[in-house]
Parts: C-alpha cells; structure tokens; sequence
C-alpha cells in the first residue's frame, strides 16, 4: 500500500499521539468496492464520518458510513434502488501490528459495506 496525503481512507498515527482525535469524514466514489458483478451495483458515493484516536496501546477507528445498493428484487426480479447503512463501525488494531507510520480503513469499510447488502430484499411494491 502506498501512502497518499490526500486519501480519505488514511491515517497519520503521529498525528494521534498525546490525546489528540482526527476527524474522518468522506464522500468517495463507490469503485472501491469492486464490485463487478451484474446483478449488484452502487451507482452513489459512499459517504462516511467518524473519529480516530490512540487508546493505550490501540488505534480506535469508529465510523459510520451510508450508500446505495441497486439490486433485483427476490420476489419480482425488478431492479430497485436500496439505501445501505453502517451505523457503527469500531475498529482496534493493535499499535505493535502497525508496520507503518499511516494506517488505512479502505478495506475493512468495504468488507462492512459489503457484508450490510442483503441476501434478498424486495422491492417498494411488495411491502405490505
């Protein structure tokens, strides 16, 4: 992984120390999902906000994130727009496993997103 000054999924850890908190807020096109699949698409940005800090001998990363999936649905096979929200995401790694003065949450957010799309879900007519 390279280091980018400007990538919204970084962190500096230094940045971090003495009880300082770094705000995360971000709205990114959704192609690092990579996703490429026929059926599931995110036509939207993903949005996200939340905070970084150093507790002991932990980075705590908590986050929320929002977004839009577009998938058929289960009962009528039409395609439909569905919203996908991670409320609370909390994540702790470990100072001593970090190898590098930054950090980035790209993956875990895409794995967090990915895993918020439902297996079946149903379109608006079919809600009762």
């Amino acid at each position: 992984m390279r280091f980018s000054e400007t990538d919204p999924f970084t962190l500096m850890i230094d940045r971090l120390r003495d009880g300082h908190r770094e705000l995360i807020a971000g709205s990114v096109p959704a192609d690092f999902l990579e996703v490429k699949e026929e059926e599931l698409s995110f036509p939207h940005p993903v949005s996200f906000r939340g905070e970084a800090y150093l507790a002991e001998d932990h980075l705590i990363i908590n986050l929320e994130a929002k977004t839009d999936c577009e998938l058929p649905c289960s009962l009528c096979n039409e395609r439909f727009m569905r919203p996908l929200h991670l409320p609370t995401l909390t994540l702790a790694i470990a100072i001593e496993e970090l190898r590098k003065p930054f950090y980035s949450f790209r993956d875990e957010l895409r794995t967090a997103l990915l895993l918020e799309v439902p297996a079946f879900a149903h379109c608006s007519s079919h809600n009762n």
